[in-house]
């Protein structure tokens, strides 16, 4: 009897538990793997929607910011051109008023002269600038201006 006390115990039980563990393993991972597969797919799903959305929208806001700091860059420099251009136009009408210019050759020189260096023709009484002052209301416009930019006046310096 003690035989198979021992082949019970040691043995055959062995076995039987090792038998019904694998299978009860097996089928309970089976279970498991069933139940909670589509599940994780379900998560794994649902989280790399969220990440894309997430991407999308970094990536608009991305664009955005980027479309904004071009336009106010553009926005810059069209004033930093507008303020150099007025700028250009203010020392050119400085310095024409301290010009004549002859008439027959076009030579520019100081207001001091009465003849011009280049051909000696007799220079105008009035500076390059004068040509510029409205008659109508005395501004002194920008030099190339064809007309007031207090009153529209067409201005003499303004050729037909």
């Amino acid at each position: 009897m003690g035989f198979l006390k021992n082949a019970i115990s040691g043995g055959i039980s062995k076995g039987l538990s090792d038998g019904i563990g694998k299978g009860l393993r097996d089928a309970v991972g089976k279970a498991v793997e069933k139940a909670v597969t589509p599940a994780a797919e379900n998560w794994a799903n649902q989280t790399a929607n969220s990440l894309n959305q997430a991407a999308d929208a970094t990536a608009q806001a991305t664009n955005a910011t980027a479309a904004a700091q071009q336009n106010a860059a553009a926005a810059g420099m069209n004033g930093a051109f507008a303020n150099l251009q007025s700028a250009a136009e203010n020392y050119a009408t400085a310095v024409s008023m301290n010009l004549k210019q002859c008439p027959a050759c076009g030579e520019s020189c100081t207001a001091d002269r009465q003849f011009c260096p280049a051909c000696g023709a007799k220079l105008p009484e009035t500076t390059v600038a004068a040509a510029f002052v409205c008659p109508s209301c005395g501004k002194q416009n920008t030099v190339g201006t064809g007309f007031c930019a207090a009153c529209g006046t067409k201005l003499p310096g303004v050729e037909d």
